[in-house]
């Protein structure tokens, strides 16, 4: 973010250079100073450059750029792949996913009071290579990167249409993609995309150099964890993974770095995994994880992190919502966990275990687990291997599950919204159907 923050001061003097240099102010200078034609264009460059402030030259000079058009033109190709780089490491979108992104690609949406910021795209890994909406959910520092991008792509495209001057005045936010290439900005013909409205190479393999001011150094201390991580590999053999060289960042190791170490920190599940990746099948999900149970937990040097403090008070939450979720609340309840606490916690409306240490105490003992889950609740110790097969489906024949009336209710009422967004026909859809129809069956034999 720092990057980001160090182009977010100069932006504004970026555009607006960029944009002196199509003027005809400065034509129109030199031609009053009666240069020749043959030095009509260093005069302008030298008229040009007076009104460069010291913060651009320098912001130029230290990342190896000249005070140029080519330089500028640079810098935004530059800030264009970290930005791009950013938004993948904080969604977990696909390259081409995040590379065709429209120009109004950020969203807010509020629910249950809290907001939540969203990248709006298309993905083609539904429906055999056609394009469908889509959306991730990412972080509210990514409003910020958005931002900067579209001001870049305002300007790039407003350029683009001296190339192609059929182009519409102003702007189409839904079509035009928000990293727009920048060889539109050259005069050169041969540097400027033969269509219109083409996004950029943002690929980071192209330009290692944008993180050579980062410590991207190969320890040894980073192959003991990958080969934790896969031990069938031979990590050391290989030459880019050397000690001491510089780690070759791609953008689909983003991504995967997201699955991996989300799940060793806990805080999602397969199936929620499956959505954030846009994946059909959690398997794959589940691929992408793999090795989770032996990363690292970068949580685990926050203390006051939410995941850590909750695994410190672990057993305590348990104890406080098995008491509040199926003993001491008068909703309705049906599934083997229910009748386990008919029989064992209470009977005849007598709570046998009253006390929240005593909950505790058996919770820390071994002798019995719970969880909230979508449905209700879940009363297996360890990981569930069943929900992540699958879907929140597996918890209805689960030996382990409890089913709340009220939680089943919302989630067939979502369920039927999602439904009804999704294209008729299409394989996604006949998904959620089926997980649609299991709801409402087990609602129709279970509760009245």
């Amino acid at each position: 973010m720092e990057e980001i923050e160090e182009f977010k001061k100069v932006e504004d003097q970026i555009i607006s250079a960029v944009s002196a240099l199509r003027s005809e102010s400065i034509r129109a200078d030199a031609i009053r100073e009666n240069k020749n034609v043959k030095t009509l264009y260093a005069h302008r460059l030298r008229l040009w450059r007076k009104g460069i402030s010291p913060r651009l030259t320098a912001y130029l000079t230290s990342r190896g750029l000249r005070v140029s058009r080519y330089g500028l033109n640079s810098a935004i190709s530059r800030f264009q792949r970290i930005a791009k780089t950013f938004l993948h490491a904080f969604s977990g979108a696909r390259d081409s996913e995040l590379l065709h992104a429209p120009f109004a690609c950020h969203t807010t949406v509020l629910l249950d009071g809290i907001g939540y910021h969203l990248l709006l795209s298309t993905t083609t890994k539904f429906e055999n290579g056609i394009p469908v909406s889509a959306f991730w959910v990412t972080c509210d520092y990514a409003e910020t990167v958005v931002r900067s991008c579209q001001k870049l792509c305002a300007l790039i495209y407003q350029i683009s249409r001296i190339h192609f001057p059929s182009l519409p005045k102003e702007l189409v936010e839904s079509s035009t993609p928000l990293f727009l290439s920048t060889g539109y900005l050259y005069r050169d013909k041969r540097r400027v995309p033969r269509r219109r409205n083409r996004p950029g190479e943002t690929r980071l393999a192209l330009t290692p150099e944008i993180f050579s001011s980062f410590d991207l150094y190969i320890r040894d201390e980073d192959i003991k964890e990958l080969e934790e991580i896969d031990v069938n590999r031979a990590w050391r053999s290989e030459k880019r993974f050397k000690v001491g060289s510089f780690w070759q960042v791609q953008n689909h190791q983003l991504r995967r770095s997201l699955a991996l170490y989300a799940k060793a920190a806990g805080i999602i599940q397969s199936t929620s995994l499956r959505r954030v990746l846009k994946h059909i099948s959690v398997g794959m999900s589940d691929y992408y994880a793999r090795g989770s149970e032996s990363a690292k937990n970068i949580l685990e040097d926050d203390p006051y992190h939410m995941c850590n403090v909750y695994q410190s008070n672990e057993a305590d939450a348990e104890a406080l919502l098995f008491l509040r979720d199926l003993v001491q609340s008068n909703d309705e309840w049906s599934g083997p966990l229910a009748t386990f606490v008919d029989r064992h916690i209470r009977t005849d409306s007598i709570v046998i275990v009253k006390s929240r240490a005593e909950m505790t105490s058996r919770v820390k003992r071994g002798l019995m687990a719970y969880q909230d889950t979508y449905l209700g609740g879940c009363g297996k110790r360890g990981h569930c291997e069943k929900r992540a097969m699958r879907s929140l489906v597996e918890c209805l024949d689960c030996n382990k599950s409890g089913i709340n009336k009220r939680k089943l209710d919302r989630a067939i009422a979502a369920q039927t919204n999602i439904v009804a967004r999704l294209p008729a026909g299409t394989m996604e859809r006949r998904a959620e159907e089926e997980d649609l129809r299991a709801l409402t069956a087990y609602r129709a034999k279970n509760f009245n």
